[in-house]
């Protein structure tokens, strides 16, 4: 009889809280606070039964506007996004990352 390895599940989300301010939560359905649930890459490594390398989680900010945009965005994405098509936010929309803005890392 074959033994067989430990299959571990890797998490494929990484759970956030998105706050809105300044009239933004406008078109973000009027909620100011919100939990978003945003992929993580492929590759983190738990493949053919092998325990995941670390339990650290990490994904960018584009991933996290991506997902805003995908499962909370109720108005305008030209309110939001950048019309250039890049996928970045509007310039005058502060984003801040643990009340640290994410362009000044």
């Amino acid at each position: 009889m074959q033994s067989r390895s430990p299959k571990f599940t890797l998490l494929s989300l990484l759970s956030l809280n998105r706050t809105c301010s300044g009239g933004l939560e406008t078109i973000f359905g009027g909620a100011k606070q919100a939990a978003l649930d945003v992929p993580l890459p492929a590759g983190r490594g738990g493949e053919g039964g092998t325990p995941p390398p670390s339990t650290t989680a990490t994904t960018t900010v584009a991933a996290v506007v991506a997902a805003a945009r995908a499962d909370l965005l109720t108005g305008k994405p030209d309110l939001f996004l950048s019309p250039d098509g890049s996928g970045s936010v509007r310039p005058g929309i502060l984003v801040l990352v643990n009340d640290t803005d994410w362009e000044l890392w």
